[in-house]
């Protein structure tokens, strides 16, 4: 995506006359590539958090897992809304954009931090509810394991076969 529009923005420039400043055009196509340039931050940052935790030499996996589905859900909740008001209110007059645009764009950040936060603590929580799980299965075994050796000795004493 990245070269996609970088590709278009050196297309469009050598078909457009030369200013001195930005037009509305070059803004658009910014903010288009600023947007692009936050995925592939965040694909960098999961990817990181993911390698994190699958390496066996790092303490609190479970945080990082955690960390990961919080950042996904944080852009799964804003990126799309805030990409869409941004590109229907440019458009508009100056006062609507000048006024709306951060309005709308502080509300959605809003909106998701909070499904990040409370994504982070669900998280943890079913991470650790799937640790105390797997911690009682293996006592379960052990005990089960134990029970069997005790049974298997108590036969071979009553049988002198």
């Amino acid at each position: 995506m990245t070269l996609t529009v970088t590709t278009f923005n050196i297309v469009i420039s050598a078909d457009l006359p030369r200013v001195g400043y930005f037009t509305l055009l070059d803004v658009f196509v910014l903010i288009g590539l600023f947007f692009t340039a936050i995925g592939v931050v965040e694909f960098a940052v999961l990817s990181f958090l993911r390698s994190s935790w699958l390496a066996t030499n790092l303490p609190k996996p479970a945080k990082y897992r955690a960390l990961a589905v919080a950042i996904e859900q944080f852009f799964r909740v804003a990126m799309l809304p805030m990409w869409l008001t941004i590109a229907i209110l440019f458009f508009t007059g100056d006062t609507v954009r000048q006024v709306a645009i951060p309005i709308i764009v502080v509300l959605i950040v809003a909106l998701a931090v909070w499904r990040a936060v409370l994504s982070y603590r669900s998280s943890l929580k079913r991470i650790e509810a799937d640790r105390l799980r797997a911690e009682q299965d293996a006592a379960n075994k052990r005990d089960t394991l134990a029970n069997a050796v005790v049974v298997n000795d108590a036969q071979q004493l009553m049988c002198p076969c």
